[in-house]
């Protein structure tokens, strides 16, 4: 539409044609398309309810278990600081009783495994690793959102998370 005239658009305009500016010019719509494109807009969430709902989405990502040799473990707030917790206790237990003295029974969606300290600290990193990436994945749909694409990170609402 930039080839246009401004005379052009005027008569374009009197014909009923409504127009909306974007980042490439201007782009011409029938009635029936400005009415359908309002409807659309319309049913969008604001960019407030859509970021609480990418924070809530989030939420539960970092909720639903990481993955960590062919088990699921807790990954929520709760399950991290046990495996911190049970880090800084085994070390000292370690410390007294020699080193590969500590071993835990550790609960997975698939049972109870047995980890020694090593292990707890790979479960540890693979946890955090699922944590950052659930951040990250929110920190994608946040910028989406924020730069003005709201129907995009809607639709990406429950894709693209670890």
């Amino acid at each position: 539409m930039s080839d246009l005239t401004a005379e052009d658009i005027a008569a374009l305009k009197a014909q009923g044609f409504h127009f909306r500016a974007t980042s490439e010019g201007e782009i011409q719509f029938t009635p029936e398309e400005e009415a359908a494109w309002e409807a659309e807009r319309a049913a969008l969430p604001s960019l407030p309810d859509l970021l609480g709902r990418i924070n809530t989405r989030r939420k539960a990502a970092v909720d639903g278990g990481a993955a960590f040799d062919n088990n699921v473990y807790d990954s929520s707030p709760l399950g991290q600081h046990a495996i911190a917790s049970v880090i800084v206790f085994a070390k000292e237990y370690e410390a007294v009783a020699g080193e590969g003295a500590f071993s835990a029974e550790w609960s997975s969606l698939t049972g109870f495994v047995t980890l020694r300290l090593p292990e707890i600290v790979q479960l540890g990193f693979a946890v955090g690793a699922h944590v950052q990436a659930c951040f990250a994945r929110q920190k994608e749909l946040v910028a989406q959102a924020e730069g003005g694409d709201i129907a995009g990170a809607l639709a990406g609402l429950e894709t693209g998370w670890p």
